[in-house]
């Protein structure tokens, strides 16, 4: 095994920050994914959660590059504490901005890295969260209410 790049403890930080919100946004879409009635609309939710789940992964695969440690997997119970609407159109309206704000997040982790691996990881993660914004625009569009 190679030996791990030392780690700036504020990209550390922001980094289990971001696997943090990768963790709670996985069982959002989990029960975004519960509650749409729409055999389309779940596949949809269905591809989206499993393209979190990569990302959780990624970032884990970051930190261990970083470290030789694996990442502890932040709790997702959190998750339940927070209020979300009974009108699932609303719930799609929120989560374009919140995936175009993680796509900036991950543009700032991306600035801090030199190393081509770790930025083209992340590269990967900024298009897909920019493609779930797109998703998440479309089911807005179509199952507005």
């Amino acid at each position: 095994m190679e030996k791990p790049i030392p780690p700036d403890q504020k990209i550390l930080d922001i980094l289990l920050e971001a696997l943090k919100d990768a963790t709670m946004s996985s069982a959002y879409l989990l029960h975004l994914h519960e509650r749409a009635d729409d055999p389309a609309e779940k596949e949809i939710l269905r591809q989206i959660r499993m393209t979190g789940l990569k990302h959780i992964r990624l970032f884990q695969s970051i930190h261990q590059q970083l470290t030789g440690e694996e990442a502890v997997i932040p709790d997702s119970t959190a998750f339940l504490t927070r209020k979300v609407s009974e009108d699932l159109s609303e719930e799609y309206a929120k989560t374009i901005l919140s995936k175009l704000e993680s796509a900036e997040y991950c543009r700032k982790i991306y600035f801090g890295f030199a190393s081509a691996e770790i930025r083209d990881i992340l590269f990967e993660i900024i298009t897909d969260e920019q493609n779930m914004a797109i998703q998440f625009n479309y089911l807005y569009s179509r199952f507005a209410r």
